[in-house]
């Protein structure tokens, strides 16, 4: 399944390598799931629904 890419990712964080931020090759398009993946591989997204 396809979805559309919401979110821009820096592939070298821009705490580490500001000069990067803007730099193409360091950039990727991605959607917000798996931005959340790449950033927080083990953790669970918090679902609001789950505790109502």
């Amino acid at each position: 399944m396809y979805v559309p890419a919401t979110t821009v990712h820096h592939i070298k964080t821009v705490r580490e390598y500001p000069w990067l931020a803007l730099t193409k090759a360091n950039l990727m398009a991605i959607c917000e799931e798996c931005h959340y993946q790449i950033h927080h591989k083990n953790k669970p997204k918090w679902d609001d629904e789950r505790f109502e």
